[in-house]
């Protein structure tokens, strides 16, 4: 970080002789690492692609570029560092290659026209705040690849009306996308056991959610000030709802919503219905046997 936030920094020439550095178009990598450490922060170009061959972006590399405006990141990164674009505000297209696996800590945090953004396919982890304060993205695709949601990782992105999450996500930690004013519904995946406090705090325009029937557990404020939440589509019955434990602090407008059951969520209330007057009628059939072959 020797030239971090170097305001007038145009390129950066590394001798042919460094053992541990090179650079290549004014951009400075680190051999032993295989890693991209500094985009200058003012180099003129708009547009860059990193190289082939590169495998990690480390912290603070983009932070803050005043020119760069669009972003390709080829195959061969598997890890985008913490703070790696922090406040690259001119910054409005990002396209992953399919080798990143980890968006660090606060990543494009504050990249404020920020509006395209193509994940690749084997993004696992997206680390807390990585896309916090992005005010200008609409919507967003998360690839069945991603498990994690960090804290904060999308929170006051305050024009997203929509995302899709990821059908193999297993968990998303609070304050995930608190303050995402704009968020209109959004469906949480089978899998996910738990809501944290202040994922959906402050989402105002928020009128329904789809619940899994693997939810045990919604903590306080989790949908603190949701005041338009309507609909709740819960995969469930009555009776799994049951064993959903909802905390009642500024969880109101959740509770007070209506609440719509699955017609699978019916099926498997009515199959266990059945079976238990199945076991009742077999169990009753079985003591008049018995009571019938007893001698008087």
């Amino acid at each position: 970080q020797a030239f971090y936030h170097c305001q007038y920094l145009t390129s950066v020439v590394v001798s042919k002789e460094n053992e541990h550095y090179y650079s290549l178009d004014g951009v400075l990598f680190e051999r032993a690492t295989h890693s991209l450490v500094l985009y200058p922060m003012s180099k003129p170009a708009n547009f860059y692609t990193v190289p082939e061959g590169v495998t990690a972006i480390q912290s603070h590399a983009f932070g803050d570029c005043i020119n760069l405006q669009t972003v390709i990141i080829s195959d061969s990164v598997v890890d985008i560092g913490q703070n790696a674009f922090y406040g690259a505000e001119k910054l409005l297209a990002v396209h992953f290659g399919n080798g990143v696996t980890a968006i660090r800590h606060s990543a494009f945090r504050e990249c404020t026209e920020l509006t395209d953004v193509t994940f690749g396919n084997k993004l696992v982890t997206i680390e807390g705040q990585a896309f916090s304060e992005c005010s200008s993205i609409n919507e967003l695709t998360l690839p069945n690849s991603v498990e994690t949601i960090g804290y904060c990782a999308f929170a006051v992105c305050s024009s997203l009306v929509r995302i899709e999450l990821s059908s193999n996500l297993k968990t998303i930690e609070h304050g995930a996308f608190a303050g995402c004013n704009s968020l209109q519904s959004i469906d949480i995946p089978f899998g996910v056991t738990k809501i944290e406090n202040g994922t959906f705090e402050g989402c105002t325009s928020l009128r329904s959610i789809s619940l899994p029937i693997t939810m045990f557990s919604i903590e306080n404020s989790a949908f603190e000030d949701c005041d338009n939440l309507v609909r709740v589509r819960y995969d469930g019955n009555m009776l799994t709802k049951l064993f959903l434990s909802i905390n009642e602090y500024d969880n109101e407008d959740l509770i007070r919503a209506r609440w719509q059951y699955s017609f699978l969520g019916w099926l498997i209330l009515i199959g266990l219905i059945v079976i238990v007057v199945v076991i009742v009628r077999r169990a009753t059939k079985k003591k008049l046997q018995k009571q019938q072959l007893q001698p008087p």
